[in-house]
Formats: structure tokens, sequence, C-alpha cells
């Protein structure tokens, strides 16, 4: 069980082509591969922190002898997804986290802790009908921004050559989706009925389930008429009285407590009363029998 909040982890990977050989240009398959795919960069934010971090190959000593080896960077994303309660990225449950396991497995690291994941693209699909469902879509449908405008692939082949100022758009580029997909993510929050219940993950029952803020309590309102109502029918039909008394008294309001404790001695008082009345009776008619009838046996009348 959670103590605190969860550790919830927006992030973004951007990955080299695979390199392979064709037939042709259209509607080919793939001959042979001849270069596996590997992680070029990855953008992390932690929600609720406001620096959004990115991690790119030429960050570690690795890449000078090995620029293709992305172990060090996977190891890096690794800690991140084993830290993270809940993962949260656009495409990530198709792409990002898929592929992200997929380099784990080929670099012999264990599965990281469990985590519930957000896809946001599968939220814009299942409660929305936008006439795109693109990251850049949104943030410009939303007037939230947009991603960051570059040359296309051949940024990616800059990369892949080692070109510094294509390395530094890529970071750019990669950093400012994650600051898209934040701000995508909170917009749609309140949308979400399927969320990761972080109220219970935090171990408060009374809360938000999508953010875990603490819920307002719910203010007690009785009529005069409904409250009147109550202590009516309490005294006059003594048994009746007990059932809302009990349940306003469960109530954590002190008003509602109030009113439910009233019913519930005025319930007792009217019982009371009720039984007195009952065995004066009781004793008037059976001396109303001696008296006018001598010797006879209250018996036969159950009394």
């Amino acid at each position: 069980m959670y103590s605190k909040a969860p550790r919830t982890l927006l992030f973004d990977i951007e990955t080299a082509p695979l390199v392979s050989y064709t037939w042709g240009i259209w509607e080919q398959d793939v001959v042979e591969v001849k270069e596996e795919w590997y992680m070029l960069t990855f953008a992390y934010k932690w929600l609720g922190e406001k620096k959004t971090h990115v991690v790119s190959l030429p960050d570690f000593k690795l890449y000078k002898k090995e620029p293709k080896n992305d172990r060090e960077l996977v190891n890096k994303l690794w800690e991140l997804f084993d830290e993270a309660d809940i993962l949260i990225a656009h495409n990530g449950d198709a792409f990002d986290i898929k592929k992200a396991q997929a380099r784990f497995i080929q670099h012999e690291l264990a599965p990281p802790t469990p985590f519930k994941s957000i896809d946001t693209k599968k939220v814009a699909k299942r409660y929305f009908k936008f006439d795109s469902n693109k990251l850049d879509h949104l943030g410009q449908y939303f007037n939230l921004g947009r991603k960051m405008k570059h040359e296309g692939f051949s940024l990616w082949l800059g990369c892949m050559a080692n070109n510094p100022k294509s390395w530094k758009k890529m970071c750019d580029y990669n950093i400012q989706d994650v600051v898209l997909l934040e701000k995508i993510y909170l917009k749609m929050l309140p949308y979400m009925d399927n969320h990761p219940n972080v109220g219970l993950m935090q171990g408060n029952k009374i809360a938000c389930p999508n953010c875990g803020s603490k819920l307002k309590d719910v203010v007690f309102s009785i009529s005069i008429g409904k409250e009147i109502g109550i202590y009516l029918l309490s005294f006059l039909l003594p048994p009746l009285g007990l059932f809302p008394g009990i349940r306003y008294v469960k109530n954590t309001d002190p008003k509602a407590k109030q009113v439910g404790w009233v019913a519930i001695v005025l319930t007792v008082i009217s019982s009371v009363i009720t039984i007195w009345l009952t065995v004066v009776t009781i004793n008037s008619v059976n001396k109303a029998i001696d008296k006018s009838i001598p010797g006879f046996d209250r018996q036969l009348l159950g009394l």
C-alpha cells in the first residue's frame, strides 16, 4: 500500500530507424535487416515538478567508442520506470513503453517494478471525437502549444552522423513533446473515468481518484419541513423514528447528529409514554371488570 502520493512519470522516447534492404520503394517487404534500431534520446518529467529533463546517447562515455550502443541510456530509462508508479505517454502503450521494454530485455534487464500506464492518445480516442488524435493537433486544438518544427528525417540522420547541432535540436524537440504531453494530460484528466485511483494509492479514501486532492466535506442540509416531519414521525410512530435517527447519527456533520439524536430521544420518550398508557389502560379495564362483574375470571379475556 502506498503511504504517499504515487510517482507519475511523463516521458517520450526517440529512436533510430531500422537500416534494411528492400527490392523497391513501394509497399515492399524487408529482405534483410542490416542494422537494428536503437534509442537516441528520451525526455521525462515527474508530474508536479517544474523541470523537464532530457537524456541522449552523447551524455555517456560509451558513446565515443560505440555510438550506436544504447545500453547506458536504456539503463537510465529503466531506473525511471522502476521508480514510477504511473507512466504517461502519447501512444505510449503501443510505442514508447513497448519499445523501451524491448531494449530492457535486449540488455538483459529485469522487469521494472509494476506500474500503471496512461496513454493520452487512447484517452483522446475514447472520450472525444477530435479531427486528429496526434499530439500536435491536440495541442493546437486546446491552444496549449505545438510540437517543435524541424527539418524532418534529416534530423535523425544528423544525430546518427554525430552532428552536435542535430543532437541539440533533437533534445529540444524531445523536451517540447513532454511539455506538451503534460498540458494535454492535465486538460483531459477530469474526463478520465478509468484513471488509476490516486486517492487510494496514497491511502486517502476521501480524495479525487484522478489527482488525489482532498475532497471538500459535503455540507449537511435539511429543510425545516423535513426536520419537523422526522420529529413527528419519531413521536407519533415511535418505532419508525429509529430509522432516520440512526442514519443521521452516523453522519459526521454535527447538525445531522443533532437531528438524529433528537429523533431517537423522541422515539424513546414516545415509546415510554405509549407503554405507560397501555399499562394504565389495562389496569383501568381490569378494575372496571372487577367492579361490574364480581368474581369474573379475567383470564378468559387474556387480561
